[in-house]
């Protein structure tokens, strides 16, 4: 399963572990088994890796954990779909990203681009799926769903 850690969320997934919320750490420990790789790549790049994110980074990389997507190709083609005008967020390189990986889980807490990750024009094949703790930050039925999602599995292009 190939997902994306957005920078408003990223404290939960990599932050100090007695301050992440139970979906969270449920998600690292997914990360951390190998069953999600993160897609990283263009902006989303520059504003993670100085965060808790940063010293996971090249360990996780080299363990095959990570995708790291060409930085010019995300932003090459964020600057065509910011050209569209047809994003409600102003995450455009989050949905370049997506394209790019393959990945079609987001962790994010961004209702915008929440609803643009789940327009099938964005994200398709399969449609993009959100994982967030806006309202329920406990390890909840929902969240345990996305994580066993089989639709999501084998979409990551290296």
């Amino acid at each position: 399963m190939c997902a994306i850690v957005d920078n408003n969320i990223v404290a939960e997934v990599f932050g100090d572990e007695n301050s992440r919320p139970e979906a969270g750490q449920q998600f690292r420990k997914k990360i951390d088994s190998g069953k999600i790789i993160l897609a990283l790549g263009g902006k989303l790049r520059s504003e993670i890796e100085h965060k808790q994110f940063r010293r996971y980074w090249t360990e996780a990389t080299k363990a095959g954990k990570v995708i790291n997507s060409n930085d010019d190709e995300v932003q090459d083609l964020t600057d065509e779909i910011k050209d569209t005008k047809s994003c409600k967020s102003n995450d455009e390189h989050i949905i370049a990203l997506a394209q790019i990986s393959g990945a079609r889980l987001l962790y994010t807490n961004d209702e915008a681009l929440q609803t643009d990750f789940q327009e099938y024009n964005f994200v398709s094949g399969p449609g993009g799926k959100i994982y967030t703790t806006k309202i329920r930050r406990d390890y909840s039925n929902a969240h345990k769903r996305l994580l066993r999602d089989d639709t999501l599995e084998n979409l990551c292009r290296h």
